[in-house]
């Protein structure tokens, strides 16, 4: 309890009979507190068992508060009831001994024994501390009934009267309060009448009930839930008035019973306010956004008109609860999927986190895109979904576009030197066309789309280009490892290369395309080993024809040599110069028959020429029959010499 643990006389280690000498010992003694030491007493209990006094901290300031709090007579009778006194008999004095050294039991036992008022407030703040409420309370009635006047007079003098009944309230009242309405409702509801004395029992009853109503009525005057609340905020105020009431107003109606008017005076006043707050907090959910109506706000509202309705008892309140929850149960048919509820408030989360930041920039409207991706993508991949997905998807467009106006008004309302405007206004472009090339990704609503994003997107297009900035990077694809909203089918069937492939099954250890990759990875390889050997074989194979070609050309030595190579090799390496070799030769050999024929025919003139001389006619004709033969005969022998010479070089 902590009427025990935080007592002013526990704090002055002082019983509540002792007198203003042991008072001022013990405040002599803690002048140590001020110079760091500590201070212990016996009445510190620390041989107690462990755990049932919390220690006791000990400052300058918090002695001399105690001794402030027991300065008004009524505050030292309230905080005696809830100590220990020095008793003055021999059986008390052994009791409290036995209780200093940590003998719990056997100082209660001999409590017990003892009749003075010491003894039985001793034995009240024992059984207390040992969680024996019903054994506290008997003592303490015991004392206020046959010891009261004595008490009050040992603990604040004979000048201050106070009857037994007061005296009753005054313990069960800070008793209640100490341990909480519930607490004592429930405490009262497991004693029996004839445990404790019939007067104790009613003081009980009446005094928890009046601390829990006042509980209550303390929640609901705390709610604080209005419409221009943040969601959360509404949330927490609304299920905070629901738990901290829920078991209340049950233990109130278990001990009261429904018929009670107050009760039910309390009761509808509680059902109305939880009306109110789960109206306030719907709509507050909705003004921040239709779509952020899930069915988890649903739930929470019908939970809250649910219990509402039944701790309600006005007819007209109960109407009203009705139409509430048949209107919960008709949106409840119409709201968002759980998937599709939950992307929502991550969605929700990152655009109000930016949305929140002093200036709105284009470089907030990339970095929200990119958180928003990966929540954007789960939704995009459920085509059941196809509505939502485009109500949220334009959500998050609609706030990056919102962003990168915000900027462009604010760089275009700047004034600066020139050339450093114009090179803030290219830069802002620069960054706004890189914004819109992601926005361009994104699945937008076609009224939006229409009426809103192509005209915007075209007004930053044509400004950008008015301004100077290099046009050809608008288009240009968004990397992929920066910013990606595709789905796990679009990203496998954009693959091309085994690189992709590679890629592909990395991202998605679980891949719903995982063998169709695998075999077109194989297939792709086995492609490029074939295309590989291919090669290798290829290169051999021209390095063959290469050095035969080579092997060919150089080994010509006549015109027919070459004549043979160029019609073996049509497409040779040396081609061309064997044409040429093969010309020059045929051009030498035109030259000399040139010459052979030549002399030949001059030498038959010359022939003739004596021939005439000497024989006349008849040695002329002679002459020229002989010429003839000999020029077949030379003609024959050159002709077969020369096939003989192209026979055997083949």
């Amino acid at each position: 309890m902590r009427l025990i643990e935080n007592n002013p006389f526990r704090m002055l280690g002082v019983s509540v009979n002792a007198s203003a000498r042991d008072i001022a010992s013990n405040k002599g003694k803690m002048r140590l507190l001020e110079v760091g030491k500590s201070v212990d007493f016996p009445l510190d209990l620390q041989n107690l068992p462990s755990k049932i006094l919390s220690p006791i901290e000990r400052t300058g300031e918090n002695v001399n508060v105690a001794e402030r709090e027991i300065n008004l007579p009524q505050d030292k009778v309230k905080y005696a009831l809830f100590w220990f006194a020095q008793p003055t008999d021999p059986l008390g004095k052994l009791a409290y001994d036995h209780m200093l050294q940590g003998n719990v039991e056997k100082a209660q036992e001999i409590f017990r024994h003892s009749k003075t008022w010491e003894s039985k407030l001793c034995l009240a703040t024992l059984s207390n501390i040992m969680g024996d409420s019903v054994g506290a309370i008997c003592a303490i009635s015991d004392l206020i009934d046959n010891d009261g006047s004595v008490f009050v007079r040992d603990v604040v003098g004979q000048t201050y009267g106070i009857n037994s009944n007061e005296l009753r309230n005054i313990y069960i009242k800070n008793f209640c309060s100490d341990i909480g309405g519930i607490s004592s409702i429930k405490l009262f509801s497991s004693i029996e009448d004839s445990a404790i004395p019939r007067v104790m029992w009613d003081k009980l009853r009446d005094i928890s009930l009046e601390i829990t109503i006042a509980e209550i009525e303390n929640e609901i005057s705390a709610a604080k839930i209005g419409d221009k609340k943040a969601p959360e905020e509404n949330l927490d105020s609304l299920n905070r008035l629901r738990w901290l009431t829920q078991s209340r107003v049950a233990s109130v109606r278990e001990v009261l019973g429904g018929d009670n008017p107050r009760f039910r005076h309390l009761s509808d006043k509680l059902a109305d306010l939880l009306r109110i707050s789960s109206i306030r907090y719907y709509n507050a959910v909705h003004n921040s956004q239709p779509t952020a109506i899930t069915k988890k706000v649903v739930n929470t509202c019908m939970e809250i008109v649910e219990y509402a309705m039944s701790i309600c008892y006005g007819k007209s309140l109960r109407e009203k609860l009705d139409e509430d929850l048949k209107f919960l149960k008709d949106t409840k048919e119409k709201v968002l999927p759980v998937l599709v509820e939950q992307q929502l408030v991550y969605i929700n989360s990152i655009i109000n986190k930016y949305e929140s930041l002093e200036e709105k920039s284009i470089g907030n409207a990339i970095s929200m895109m990119k958180d928003c991706a990966h929540h954007i993508v789960i939704l995009k991949e459920h085509s059941e979904y196809r509505n939502h997905y485009l109500s949220i998807s334009t959500k998050v467009v609609d706030a990056a576009l919102s962003w990168v106006i915000d900027e462009h008004n604010r760089v275009s309302k700047k004034e600066g030197d020139a050339s450093t405007y114009n090179e803030n206004r290219r830069n802002m472009y620069k960054r706004a066309l890189r914004a819109v090339m992601m926005m361009d990704e994104f699945d937008k609503e076609t009224e939006f789309n229409e009426k809103q994003y192509k005209q915007n997107r075209e007004t930053i297009r044509k400004n950008a280009e008015k301004d100077g900035v290099d046009m050809r990077m608008y288009g240009v694809w968004i990397d992929f490892n920066e910013f990606d909203i595709r789905t796990e089918d679009e990203v496998y069937n954009d693959c091309c290369s085994h690189s992709d492939y590679i890629r592909y099954l990395s991202r998605y250890p679980n891949a719903r395309h995982k063998t169709e990759a695998q075999q077109e990875i194989d297939r792709l390889r086995n492609e490029e080993e074939n295309r590989r050997r291919k090669k290798e074989e290829a290169e051999r194979e021209a390095k063959r024809v290469r050095e035969a070609d080579d092997k060919a050309f150089y080994a010509c030595k006549t015109e027919g040599d070459y004549r043979d190579y160029i019609k073996a090799h049509p497409y040779g390496l040396h081609r061309t110069e064997a044409e040429k070799r093969k010309n020059e030769l045929e051009k030498q050999i035109r030259q000399k028959k040139v010459i052979v024929w030549g002399a030949m025919i001059g030498g038959a003139i010359l022939v003739i020429a004596i021939c005439s001389l000497f024989w006349g006619v008849d040695g002329i004709l002679a002459s020229l029959l002989t010429i003839a033969i000999a020029t077949l005969v030379f003609v024959i022998a050159f002709g077969k010499r020369s096939t003989f010479r192209r026979i055997k070089k083949a």
